[in-house]
């Protein structure tokens, strides 16, 4: 796996500072327990709707990358992901820092 955003959702996953699944990431959202939430591309249209608005209730940060379930599924562990929270505060920063780095290079993650 090349990509530093991928390897750095994976690393957030060893390191236990992920909530894989839309009913957990909403719930620790609504909780307050995230500071970032990532989507896939592919994200069922519900599915999107539920987290994005638990995100806009509690002014967690969402991302919507354009990597598919199965490419963010296998880096963090699993066949799919359609939703992460990321639940550290610094591994939140460092991927903001990947999306940002990679949006002033021309990416599109």
């Amino acid at each position: 796996m090349n990509d530093k955003f991928l390897a750095m959702c994976g690393i957030c996953r060893k390191a236990g500072k992920t909530v894989v699944g839309t009913n957990l990431s909403t719930e620790a959202v609504k909780r307050g327990q995230t500071n970032l939430v990532i989507c896939a591309s592919d994200i069922a249209k519900n599915s999107e709707k539920e987290i994005v608005r638990a995100c806009e209730a509690s002014g967690t940060r969402l991302y919507r990358t354009s990597y598919t379930k199965e490419v963010l599924g296998e880096s963090l562990g699993f066949n799919e992901v359609a939703v992460f929270a990321v639940a550290d505060s610094n591994f939140a920063k460092a991927l903001l820092n990947i999306i940002s780095t990679n949006a002033e290079n021309g990416g599109t993650n």
